[in-house]
């Protein structure tokens, strides 16, 4: 679907092909008038693509797109695979090096595109960024990860070895907004009971499959087992760190965000 305002023409889900045939959901935000080949941004988010809610200190995706999009950027904002419109199955940055090889050599191959991609993005789509840049696309001009997962294993998921408790909460409540069995509509509703008492599913842990509504989508109940069975660093935790080899994270300007959440 094409909408088009005073400055900015969108190009709502446009369904992307990746190597394997999955096809993921991305939003185009272009300027009306063309003024040439167009320095694209991209951020690939969990989030969902076009979640336009206000809220206190956020700036939307579409907010963003028409922003930079009215100023002369192609900003490409697409659902990672598995979540809300995009075809496929999610894991934690399971896919999102090839699947952003394959994005970038998309936008790459645009007419309107003059050939190089910045990417943006929080937390998740931090790592996303950085599951780009490890793989080394040579349309990628730069990276802008603001508190990034990059390095699961030890500070990231894990932390000093001790699995964070707010991945728990993720996948328990909006962590499995975006997966494909809410569609069900009895689903939904127990995967909302979960989300609504989720404290007294943590108090019986360990959590084992299919002893909880989180058995109706099995990818983020599998994923989570997991990651509460696997130990500090080791192969469970091997893609996306980029600590692990610097020498693969070269030959592109990074702009690197951090911080530390006040109490």
């Amino acid at each position: 679907m094409t909408t088009v305002g005073s400055e900015v023409e969108v190009l709502r889900d446009v369904m992307v092909p990746m190597r394997d045939g999955v096809r993921l959901a991305t939003d185009v935000y272009l300027p009306r008038s063309r003024p040439g080949p167009l320095p694209a941004l991209l951020t690939r988010t969990p989030y969902g693509k076009s979640d336009d809610e206000p809220r206190p200190g956020r700036v939307t995706m579409p907010g963003f797109g028409r922003y930079f999009a009215a100023r002369g950027y192609a900003v490409i904002v697409q659902d990672v695979r598995g979540r809300f419109a995009s075809e496929g199955v999610w894991g934690m940055l399971g896919h999102d090096a090839e699947d952003g090889l394959d994005t970038c050599a998309w936008i790459a191959a645009q007419p309107w595109s003059d050939g190089k991609v910045g990417m943006f993005g929080t937390s998740y789509a931090g790592g996303t960024q950085h599951a780009v840049a490890l793989e080394g696309s040579p349309h990628l001009a730069t990276v802008i990860p603001v508190d990034a997962v990059s390095n699961m294993g030890w500070q990231g998921i894990r932390n000093g070895g001790a699995f964070e408790l707010r991945f728990w909460n993720w996948v328990f409540t909006g962590g499995n907004v975006g997966a494909w069995g809410r569609r069900n509509q009895a689903v939904q509703a127990a995967l909302e009971e979960m989300r609504d008492n989720r404290r007294e599913y943590l108090l019986h842990l360990p959590l084992r499959r299919g002893t909880t509504p989180l058995k109706h989508a099995p990818e983020y109940e599998d994923w989570l087992v997991s990651a509460m069975e696997h130990g500090a660093n080791d192969r469970f935790w091997a893609q996306n760190d980029i600590l692990a080899d610097p020498r693969r994270y070269q030959d592109v300007p990074v702009y690197l965000v951090g911080g530390v959440v006040g109490q």
